[in-house]
């Protein structure tokens, strides 16, 4: 299977956005090959970049993961705990909130993928589950918790 080429030529995008674009590259071949899959050199090909290039911007691949969970799923387990934070009085209000704001994302196609990449590949690379689990459930879980006690 022939690589898919980035539209526009490397000299005329911006280098703000070349992180995005790798991880959009990354994000499809994960998908659809899977991350032990995946090679650098292939996220690069797709990206329209040199493999060189992408170390720029990631030490590794398990950084680029790392990056598409942070830029999925880091602002959720943000938006979630502002929106509890901001909620009306009332526990169950912020709980309703915090909780809401979670299963609101899971509409996203994003974070669906995403999260479809970390739980294919946590069993076989534990360091995946535990960077995900930093990322959002060290984050929601105690406010939820919280949240919780606090009611009761």
């Amino acid at each position: 299977m022939q690589e898919r080429e980035s539209s526009s030529p490397k000299f005329q995008r911006r280098a703000e956005h070349r992180r995005d674009e790798l991880l959009d590259a990354a994000l499809d071949l994960f998908g659809e090959r899977g991350y032990a899959q995946t090679s650098v050199a292939a996220i690069a090909r797709r990206a329209g970049l040199s493999k060189g290039a992408v170390y720029l911007y990631f030490d590794s691949k398990q950084a680029i993961l790392e990056g598409l969970v942070k830029r999925a799923l880091s602002p959720v387990a943000a938006q979630a705990i502002d929106g509890a934070k901001n909620a009306a009085p009332g526990i169950e209000t912020a709980l309703r909130n915090l909780l809401g704001s979670v299963t609101g994302a899971m509409a996203q196609k994003q974070v669906v993928a995403v999260l479809k990449i970390v739980l294919s590949e946590a069993g076989v690379a534990p360091e995946i589950a535990a960077m995900y689990r930093h990322a959002v459930f060290d984050v929601v879980v105690p406010a939820a918790s919280a949240l919780i006690e606090a009611a009761i």
